[in-house]
């Protein structure tokens, strides 16, 4: 079975957190996904047309994101007595995602009269 990196993520939280729940879900999920076949999944067909939703960009918008601002926030916090992670954050999550399909249909529609075009 190959190492997976979710894992060591895994491992890692649960040190540093007093909170290990999370961690060990994500390990779970990691090692869920590794015994499935992980990346090594074979893809029958290319898919073709159509449109779709794109999950895998929205998780690698969050992530990127996440990186860039929770060490800005816990360097130089807005509110010092809060958190970085707050009570609401799955409220916060919910307009992330709110904004980010939003934002990515108006540039669909933006483009698609200059794809038709050419």
């Amino acid at each position: 079975m190959p190492h997976s990196g979710g894992n060591l993520f895994g491992v890692i939280s649960s040190i540093l957190r007093k909170k290990r729940i999370l961690a060990l879900t994500g390990m779970l999920l990691a090692i869920a996904a590794t015994a499935l076949g992980g990346s090594s999944v074979q893809i029958n067909e290319t898919p073709h047309g159509g449109l779709a939703i794109g999950l895998d960009w929205f998780l690698l918008d969050l992530f990127l994101m996440a990186l860039i601002y929770v060490p800005l926030e816990r360097l130089w916090p807005q509110y010092p007595k809060q958190g970085t992670f707050r009570k609401e954050w799955n409220f916060g999550c919910g307009l992330f995602h709110v904004h980010s399909s939003s934002s990515a249909n108006f540039i669909f529609l933006v483009l698609l009269p200059a794809t038709q075009a050419t």
